[in-house]
């Protein structure tokens, strides 16, 4: 009787100092805590519209060439007051652009609108790259052009 009773007494401990150790720290973010509209956003604009609008929404994704239409440049476009009117282009569509009603809801529509705000805005920050300014000319290359 006497074992039965230190049995139990130690399985208890385990159980409690199991439990104790696998209890998540405040500090880190749960493995199924819901993405922040932000993470959301950016999710969607990668996996649906990236390849045509570009990673800065100047419509100069990898598609956009191998498409018949334009793709329009849509930095600085959207606004508080055209938000809506842009939420309902891309759940329904327009001209060459798909609807997206069946991937994802309004709300969502909204957190990708506004990552693609967010990603137009920061490419226009930034200074241009090499590849748009001309190169300086060298001794080199002076040579040749005289």
């Amino acid at each position: 009787m006497q074992m039965r009773r230190v049995f139990q007494i130690v399985t208890m401990l385990c159980v409690l100092v199991g439990t104790a150790s696998a209890a998540p720290s405040s500090s880190k973010k749960k493995k199924n805590a819901r993405p922040t509209d932000a993470e959301r956003g950016s999710e969607l604009y990668e996996r649906h519209c990236v390849q045509c609008h570009g990673a800065t929404a100047d419509g100069k994704g990898p598609m956009a060439a191998a498409l018949v239409s334009e793709i329009p440049n849509l930095r600085g476009v959207i606004s508080k007051d055209t938000l809506e009117k842009y939420v309902t282009v891309v759940q329904r569509g327009q001209n060459s652009m798909p609807g997206f009603e069946l991937s994802f809801d309004k709300h969502d529509t909204r957190r990708v609108l506004r990552e693609l705000t967010r990603r137009g805005a920061e490419a226009e920050k930034a200074p241009e790259t090499a590849e748009e300014t001309p190169p300086a000319a060298t001794d080199a290359t002076k040579d040749v052009v005289q």
